[in-house]
Formats: C-alpha cells, sequence, structure tokens
C-alpha cells in the first residue's frame, strides 16, 4: 500500500488520464468491455470502465494498493 497527502494526489491526477477527482475521492478509472456488467462499472469517454475509488483516511491520507500507484506517471 502507498500512501500520500491531497497534494501528491493532485499531482498524479493532473498527469494521469486515468484518475480524476469524485468530490474527495480519487477515482482510477480504466476502460474494460465488462463494465457494464460490474457494480463498479461506469461509462466514461464512451467506453465501459471499472473504477475503484480511495477516500481520503482519517489520516488524512490517501491510500492506494501498489498496483494501482505503480502503473501511473509520477
Amino acid at each position: 500500500m502507498i500512501t500520500f497527502d491531497l497534494n501528491k494526489a493532485e499531482s498524479l491526477e493532473s498527469k494521469n488520464d486515468s484518475l480524476y477527482w469524485d468530490g474527495w475521492t480519487l477515482v482510477f478509472s480504466k476502460p474494460k468491455a465488462v463494465g457494464w456488467a460490474r457494480k463498479d462499472g461506469e461509462w466514461r469517454k464512451g467506453k465501459w470502465h471499472v473504477a475503484r475509488r480511495f477516500t481520503v483516511q482519517s489520516d488524512g491520507l490517501y491510500h492506494i494498493p501498489k498496483s494501482v500507484y505503480h502503473g501511473l506517471q509520477h
């Protein structure tokens, strides 16, 4: 698990099309054809995606799995 603050989260979001904000929640959205059939599916940019949502935790940090973090531009 990788942890970082709001400033780092904003920096990552600005560099990665697969990240966007939904209020204070950082959303990682990846195109997947099966998105239409999944609870975490969403229609975005004309395609089905699967989204993972990361809320700010009680320590004020975002906790992102290494598998997601290492696939992003830094």
